[in-house]
């Protein structure tokens, strides 16, 4: 896919020094920052998707309590 941005003069100026000195393209660098800009967003949207997660407990036990069940097990 092509696309066209708009990119401030100091950061394609940054972008154009880096690209050099990792010997790459332009193109490849603004790939492999979005590769670990989604990579990152992914691993974001997991962990945000744990928030919470007790409050959904159909049991509603208090968390103490249910942490001692299952140590007890372990007995």
């Amino acid at each position: 896919m092509r696309s066209i941005i708009d990119i401030p003069e100091p950061m394609t100026d940054a972008v154009r020094l880096l690209a050099e000195q990792l010997g790459v393209s332009r193109a490849e660098l603004v790939r492999r920052a979005l590769t670990s800009f989604l990579a990152q967003s992914q691993q974001a949207g997991v962990a945000h998707a744990a928030f919470g997660i007790w409050a959904k407990n159909a049991q509603q036990v208090d968390g103490l309590s249910y942490q001692a069940k299952l140590r007890a097990e372990w007995d």
